[in-house]
């Protein structure tokens, strides 16, 4: 079993490394193409730093294993909404939500956080649902044409496109094998682990996977809290969120369609989704902002939720 192990935490390690280099490529060519910063945050970000998670979902349903992505998508989310907000407030100061788009966010955080959960509730998640996952996609990418056309501060940079032509798309390819690499190991030893000591696929998924293929969002918060970057910050977990739930489980019900089959899992995720979705809208709305008393409430919602998991499953 040690060698399982060692196999998942050098997985974890190297998707995350992987993760962060994706994610600094990326934003040097939306710096070189002159894309506007929030998009870059709450399209780019938000899909480029989803990629462990796709990847993860692509390989557990082509395994035959979909009920692991299924709780790394739950767990991700979760870990997004609280320990990701919680921990880059408590280390760069809080986040304001001011703004029409911030507030009309909240709808879309509820939304796309309790929508699998939601789709999940008579027990099983097929191909019609993935399309409906896939479709609901559509709408966040038309809410982000909408505040193309209306934001106004753009990137810069006095770097000659060329050169980001050859390294950064290079830099780009590279980090992506290692992703597909570091993915099929996770899956791997997370299937062997959970057989070993007995445990449920989603509940591995759910407190250990998603953690390690959430390290790339971690990163990245307290990289932009420590910039002073909030809108960063909160562009990436928007758009996390989203694609999550979208695109990530909807391709992976269409490979593979899976049952839950613990009701206890289905049933304290729902819980504690709709809690950190209340908490995180109820803060926002109170002063504008998540401020670091708040941010160790959502981290406590957060430990509560792992604790709970374990406990049950």
């Amino acid at each position: 079993m040690i060698w399982y192990l060692i196999l998942f935490i050098a997985s974890a390690l190297l998707l995350a490394k992987s993760g962060t280099m994706t994610v600094k490529s990326l934003t040097k060519i939306a710096e070189y193409l002159k894309w506007k910063k929030f998009i870059v945050a709450s399209l780019i970000m938000g899909f480029v730093s989803s990629a462990p998670e796709l990847f993860v979902g692509i390989t557990a349903a082509i395994n035959n294993k979909p009920q692991l992505s299924f709780g790394n998508i739950i767990g991700s989310n979760m870990l997004l909404l609280t320990l990701v907000i919680g921990i880059s407030v408590l280390w760069g100061g809080k986040v304001l939500l001011k703004g029409v788009f911030m507030k009309r966010s909240y709808f879309y955080i509820a939304f796309y956080a309790l929508l699998p959960l939601i789709l999940m509730a008579d027990g099983a998640i097929n191909r019609v649902d993935g399309i409906i996952l896939i479709i609901s996609l559509v709408f966040y990418l038309k809410e982000l044409r909408e505040i193309q056309s209306r934001y106004k501060e753009e990137l810069n940079t006095d770097e000659p496109i060329g050169k980001a032509s050859f390294k950064q798309i290079g830099i780009l390819l590279l980090a992506i094998v290692l992703m597909v690499l570091s993915a099929q190991g996770i899956v791997f030893a997370a299937t062997r682990l959970a057989l070993q000591l007995n445990l449920s696929l989603v509940l591995i998924g759910l407190l250990v996977v998603a953690v390690g293929t959430s390290l790339p969002e971690i990163a990245f918060g307290l990289r932009s809290a420590m910039m002073n970057q909030k809108e960063m910050l909160l562009g990436n977990v928007f758009g996390s969120i989203v694609v999550n739930s979208a695109l990530v489980l909807g391709i992976t019900a269409l490979i593979a369609p899976f049952k839950i089959f613990n009701p206890g899992f289905y049933v304290t995720s729902l819980i504690f989704t709709i809690l950190s979705v209340l908490l995180f809208i109820i803060f926002s709305k109170t002063h504008e902002a998540v401020t670091k008393k708040e941010a160790k409430v959502l981290v406590g919602v957060y430990v509560l939720y792992f604790i709970f998991q374990l406990i049950i499953n």
